[in-house]
């Protein structure tokens, strides 16, 4: 009697579990399913005639019943292929390659491990020639994120990661560096997939000391499911470094020079054997910058001071080293470690000289004050993570990782008043502890992904501030910490033409704020609980619908919670709130893409509820002097349609273009009645890369973003063009490019406010067209010739 497959699915039952918890339930039916039985395919394919093994040809096992895709792999180097985890059943095998007819071997059963050995297929067709061209894909949209290609891009020669993410649709980066995505700050940032901790104002810091050259591409998620850390409000974005995955020896270095003293130096270098991948990334920056600053105030309400004026210019130099090495050993077919570690060095030395004039009684008296300031900010931050990965025969993977991010700020400055010596010191240190099991267990139509997370943070800012005069000295000691412990479950399965996860997400936190100074302290612990759902829905071979919805958590980071301002302009202070609250957060968008060949298009209905929306508010004195603090409005909520397209016209031109317009409604009358705002704002983004003749390629970024409401002002529309000419050279192992960034030097910030009072318009311009040259030049050595590469 034949041994035949059994259909339908296997049922683990517990009699003692059928009244326990959900969650418990699941985790034995998991361990149960895992105990299924799970086989191994594998074998060589040979050329018939000369009994050649023949390499990386493609090889699909199918149902014998259905014609369903099972799986699909690659003849190795040697021309050997493996086919892992394959259920008891008939199969069909397929193999494919160029000059070959495809050969097909029907009826294999399969329940045990199987040894196909050679495979032959026999050549009857004859080329001459063979030209194959795999141009990638500068846009690829896909229902839950956006993959751009960063490394084809010339527009990101010689700029930096901040900069690179400036020219995605649906991210924003302000002259302060700060990075939002579709108008939220509250981002949660990866580096090859792997949670840094970094959030606020140190995203930022890091970005700029990551050049853009040694990034292979960036994806953004604006609605992260369950299984994201909860403090990702405004989503996710994934930094992809460039590494080596072909076997041998491998590299790259490039040289950027931008008007005056502005060198961006990086490299990378790959070693790939059968056990061991080794990547190392490396870059120094240096530069000095310009800005000049022009504020100009009218006060209707009093009647003595009718302006107050400041002008302002300066300078910023910027130095920053960075290195990364990341170590992957793979202990067997099913097991490997990772390793990495990173570290940052930057500093920033900022000299201005400010103007401040007030003008009384209609101008017929006036006041005048000159401060020169210079500050010395270092940085350094260290990122180490380390992992395990453990694929088993049941199609279930287990990862085991850990992270620590250490970041440390130093900052000194010295002002001089009309000859009123000050000084100012602060130095800040965070330390990020991120444990991580994450399980998946893939069936034949779905996956089941649960996981828990727990996140140790501490930040210490120690700050004083010291006039020689007047012997005035304040200081402050602010400590917070915060533990993290969540856990996450995600069920995904296709019904026809659908696919369909369903998440939920729980979280406790303990959180712990102290002002050792004023003795102030700030004990909070909750539970925080968020449901996500996804819906994908296959039209056709073209189009895809989707429809997403998560909940989320924004968390105040250290900068909004402390209240010690700088000083270092005395008349326009920024300071934190210790009173924030974590603000919750429903995001849920509604999308449709079109895809046809490399045409691509998508288009996404998006809306955003933020109860206690952690902002900013502004209030002036008499004097003019404004204190900018950190509050909890009542609510915000604003939904829009997102719509980008990819194209390309012919093989020479391609085009990325994206709209963005919305409706944002702020509420903050718990604060003041008179702290609401609603508005329409719209973006437009545009890039196109032509390929010349002589493999000259030129490309633009044109961004154009409309003014924006606040409760007391109104930001004006900022605009700029990005321009660049590249050629490869050497055999195209090498590249030269010019790069202009705002051609025509019109990207600014403008800010007009109304505030008790006080009339204020507010300009500030950095340095910002500047001349980059680069050339970059890739590098290989030949792997053993015991371990033939894929050239």
């Amino acid at each position: 009697m034949v041994d035949q497959p059994i259909k339908g699915p296997m049922i683990c039952q517990n009699k003692n579990s059928m009244q326990k918890h959900v969650l418990y339930t699941f985790i034995m039916s998991l361990l149960c399913t895992v105990a299924s039985a799970q086989f191994t395919i594998k074998g060589a394919v040979m050329d018939q005639t000369t009994k050649e093994l023949i390499p990386f040809a493609t090889l699909v096992l199918t149902k014998s019943s259905s014609d369903t895709v099972v799986q699909s792999t690659s003849s190795d180097q040697k021309g050997q292929f493996k086919f892992l985890e394959v259920s008891k059943g008939w199969y069909d095998l397929k193999i494919m390659f160029i000059g070959y007819p495809t050969t097909k071997r029907d009826s294999i059963w399969v329940n045990s491990d199987l040894n196909l050995n050679n495979v032959p297929i026999q050549t009857s067709v004859e080329i001459e020639k063979v030209v194959i061209k795999n141009k990638k894909q500068n846009t690829v949209l896909k229902l839950d994120k956006k993959v751009f290609s960063i490394s084809e891009n010339p527009n990101s020669i010689g700029g930096t990661a901040t900069e690179a993410l400036n020219n995605l649709p649906s991210v924003t980066v302000d002259d302060e560096g700060n990075i939002s995505l579709r108008g939220s700050t509250n981002l949660r940032i990866l580096i090859d997939g792997k949670p840094t901790g970094l959030t606020g104002e140190d995203i930022g810091l890091i970005l700029q000391q990551i050049p853009a050259s040694s990034i292979e591409n960036i994806e953004v998620i604006t609605v992260p499911s369950a299984k994201f850390d909860a403090e990702s409000a405004g989503g996710v974005i994934n930094i992809v470094l460039k590494k080596e995955k072909k076997q041998g020896n491998r590299g790259a270095f490039s040289g950027n020079w931008g008007t005056l003293d502005k060198i961006n130096l990086a490299g990378n270098w790959g070693l790939n054997r059968k056990k061991i991948q080794l990547n190392f990334n490396s870059s120094a920056q240096t530069g000095t910058f310009s800005s000049n600053r022009t504020a100009t105030s009218q006060n209707s309400a009093i009647d003595t001071l009718d302006l107050f004026n400041t002008q302002g210019q300066g300078s910023r130099l910027k130095r920053n080293l960075l290195g990364k090495v990341s170590f992957t050993y793979l202990i067997n077919d099913s097991s490997k470690i990772d390793a990495s570690s990173s570290g940052n060095i930057g500093e920033s030395i900022t000299t201005n000289d400010t103007y401040y004039d007030w003008f009384y009684n209609n101008g017929t008296s006036t006041e005048s004050l000159l401060r020169i300031t210079q500050n010395d900010d270092q940085s350094t931050n260290v990122i180490n993570s380390i992992s395990f990965d453990k694929q088993f025969k049941q199609q279930t993977h287990l990862q085991l990782s850990s992270t620590h991010n250490y970041i440390a700020k130093v900052g000194n400055g010295i002002f001089d008043e009309n000859t009123n010596p000050q000084q100012e010191s602060s130095k800040q240190t965070t330390n990020d502890y991120i444990q991580n099991i994450d399980i998946t267990k893939k069936y034949e139509k779905g996956k089941t992904e649960l996981g828990a997370q727990y996140t140790h943070r501490t930040i210490n800012n120690v700050f004083n501030f010291l006039e020689n005069n007047t012997g005035l000295n304040i200081g402050n000691n602010y400590k917070y910490s915060d533990d993290i412990l969540a856990a996450y479950l995600v069920q995904s399965f296709e019904l026809k033409s659908w696919e369909i996860a369903v998440g939920y997400r729980m979280e406790h936190t303990n959180s712990n704020s102290n002002n050792q100074t004023t003795n102030e302290v700030y004990k909070r612990n909750y539970f925080l609980h968020f449901p996500s759902l996804n819906l994908a829905k296959k039209i056709n071979k073209q189009q895809r619908f989707g429809l997403n919805y998560s909940k989320r958590v924004t968390r105040p980071n250290a900068r909004q919670l402390n209240p010690s301002p700088s000083l270092s302009d005395p008349f326009f202070l920024r300071a934190g709130n210790p009173s924030l609250v974590p603000a919750t957060n429903d995001v849920s968008e509604l999308t449709w893409v079109y895809k046809k060949k490399q045409q691509s298009f998508q288009s996404t209905l998006y809306y955003q509820y933020r109860k206690n929306r952690v902002r900013r508010v502004l209030f002036t004195d008499s004097k003019g002097v404004s204190t900018l603090q950190w509050v909890n409005y009542d609510r915000e909520d604003y939904y829009g349609i997102e719509l980008v397209g990819n194209f390309e016209i012919g093989s020479h031109f391609n085009n990325t273009i994206s709209g963005n317009l919305y409706e944002r409604n702020t509420d903050g009358s718990n604060i003041d009645p008179n702290y609401k705002t609603r508005y329409w704002g719209w973006e437009l983004k545009y890039n196109f890369n032509i390929t010349l003749p002589n493999s000259f390629i030129f490309s633009a970024n044109a961004q154009y973003l409309s003014a924006k409401g606040l409760v007391f002002g109104t930001f004006q529309p900022r605009y700029f063009v990005d321009l660049a000419l590249s050629k490869s050279v050497f055999k195209k192992k090498g590249k030269v490019a010019l790069r202009l960034a705002d051609a025509f030097n019109i990207k600014d910030y403008r800010i007009d406010t109304q505030i008790n009072d006080w009339n204020r318009n507010v300009q500030f311009k950095r340095e910002s067209r500047i001349l980059f040259i680069s050339f970059n030049y890739s590098f290989a050595a030949a792997a053993p010739s015991n371990n033939i590469e894929n050239q």
